[in-house]
């Protein structure tokens, strides 16, 4: 009995020795330990995407190296060995989503990687594993002096500055839980749109997610495209209402949370990307919590550059964009971003963040500003007139005074009509027929209401 179970024992020795042999002969093996060798892969384990390394990142498109590799060294190579191919070379490569670009000090420059913290610059190597590389070469002596120009003639504020700048600079250090949302507000010809390019063209389109804010809540793929970005960059989101704010907090916060790829397995993603935005008028807020509103950093935009000096905004350039991209101009934005991070890093929040309750009165009033306005300016009562005309040019004047993009008659006479009892009629005043509201009258305490000359005498 004893003697039937060692032969045993030995018949399955020699048969798991005979199937690896088999199994190392296969045409599959040999093909995956040769193109393995002269590329190096790294396979994300959650959704078993295969990468490829080049030029100093792991990038996609390593199944279809792998294919032409298979081809080429076999002359003829069928589907199915493809396939295992592929398979084997991903079982020999798995890497956890976080271990890519894991150094919160190494950043991979095009000319190496760099340590932020000594000024080191090194080769690049496979046994790094780094997803982002910025398109700017390391150059410790360029300097950054028509970007500064550009930030100096578009906003004038020194806070105003300071907030752009260290916004930029924390897309180095994806590391730092700011929790924040950054929107840039302006009508447009004002700056903005080119400190966009700037960010995209010095971190590089690959980099760089293009989702609108609505579409991060809203459409359950496109919260997937966060991933293994460094920043988010969309211009003139709409001023639809936001809902569902607990998912957009949640992106700003670093809160794991699902992801999906279309035709691709669900992932864990943890967002590193900066979230940037621009507006010409802020989309109200379906969540009036504190929490909502300390998320939001907001940077107006208001010098105005027109073709020819009219008087009104200064000269514009045309040839801004291409000035402040140069390899030598962004090599000094680098260096200059270095040390805002430095200062960042150490006191871990922007220098000029404003309170809760500014910031909700600044939204509320950007987003729905015909509330604000009849608080303001007007006072109901309901035996009073106000002159159509007149209440138009004082809430022009509003708009103005504080920077928002003004509605349409027909938009504010909706708007109107849905926050006060009022009713469209015409009266005569001075001796002549004048269209008027029925139910108000404008405000005396107003400064803007004051502005405009005799208002007082319209009220009865």
């Amino acid at each position: 009995m004893s003697r039937k179970k060692r032969n045993k024992k030995e018949n399955f020795g020699t048969s798991d020795i005979e199937s690896r042999e088999i199994f190392e002969q296969s045409p599959h093996v040999i093909l995956a330990r040769k193109i393995t060798k002269d590329f190096h892969f790294q396979t994300l384990k959650d959704t078993e995407e295969i990468l490829v390394y080049e030029d100093g990142i792991y990038k996609e498109g390593a199944e279809v190296l792998i294919k032409e590799q298979c081809q080429k060294l076999m002359g003829t190579c069928d589907t199915s060995i493809c396939k295992e191919t592929i398979n084997t070379i991903k079982r020999l490569s798995y890497i956890p989503r976080d271990a890519f670009d894991s150094d919160p000090k190494i950043l991979n420059v095009k000319n190496g990687l760099l340590n932020l913290e000594t000024g080191e610059l090194k080769e690049h190597t496979p046994d790094y594993p780094s997803r982002i590389q910025l398109s700017v070469p390391h150059n410790p002596k360029a300097k950054p002096e028509r970007f500064m120009e550009f930030l100096m003639s578009s906003l004038p504020d020194h806070k105003d500055r300071t907030t752009v700048l260290e916004e930029f600079a924390s897309i180095l250090c994806p590391h730092l839980n700011l929790e924040l949302i950054y929107v840039h507000l302006g009508e447009g010809a004002n700056g903005k749109s080119t400190l966009f390019f700037v960010i995209e063209v010095f971190f590089g389109e690959d980099n760089v997610s293009n989702t609108s804010i609505h579409d991060l809540v809203d459409n359950k793929f496109a919260r997937a495209d966060l991933d293994g970005k460094c920043v988010n960059l969309y211009a003139d989101i709409e001023s639809d209402e936001l809902k569902k704010m607990g998912l957009l907090k949640a992106l700003a916060s670093q809160d794991t949370m699902q992801a999906e790829k279309k035709f691709k397995n669900t992932f864990k993603l943890k967002n590193k990307a900066r979230l940037f935005f621009s507006a010409n008028r802020l989309p109200k807020l379906n969540d009036n919590s504190d929490g909502a509103y300390r998320r939001f950093i907001v940077t107006e935009w208001k010098v105005k550059f027109r073709s020819e000096v009219d008087g009104i905004g200064q000269k514009k350039n045309p040839n801004l964009k291409f000035e402040l991209t140069t390899e030598e101009e962004l090599s000094g934005i680098l260096n200059l971003l270095i040390k805002v991070r430095k200062r960042l890093v150490s006191q871990k929040r922007l220098t000029y963040e404003r309170s809760i309750a500014e910031m909700r009165e600044e939204w509320q009033k950007k987003s729905d500003p015909i509330p604000k306005f009849i608080e303001e300016c007007l006072v109901e009562d309901i035996e009073a007139l106000a002159p159509k005309k007149i209440t138009q040019i004082i809430y022009k004047r509003w708009c103005k005074k504080y920077n928002i993009m003004p509605e349409s008659q027909a938009t504010f006479n909706k708007e109107l009509k849905k926050n006060v009892r009022v009713e469209s009629k015409t009266s005569r005043m001075d001796g002549k027929p004048t269209k008027v509201w029925k139910g108000i009258s404008l405000n005396p305490n107003s400064e803007v209401v004051t502005e405009v000359t005799d208002v007082t005498s319209f009220t009865i």
